[in-house]
């Protein structure tokens, strides 16, 4: 996020805005969900670079086994 504001629920020069989900974030990310000891062949860097794929394009993963 590059900026924030605050609005007051009695400013109307926004009209109607939707309120932003409040569910933990990272509950839903990839990462959170690999078991660590599968990834011991990597270096420290190459499980962050792993870690980082999943979770900034976690739209193309699936988190069951098999093909679709």
């Amino acid at each position: 996020m590059g900026n924030c504001a605050i609005i007051y629920e009695s400013d109307e020069d926004f009209g109607t805005l939707p309120a932003l989900s409040t569910t933990n974030v990272e509950a839903n990310l990839l990462s959170t969900k690999v078991d660590f000891t599968k990834l011991s062949h990597l270096s420290t860097d190459e499980k962050h670079q792993f870690l980082s794929v999943l979770d900034d394009f976690s739209d193309v993963f699936i988190d069951k086994p098999g093909l679709l």
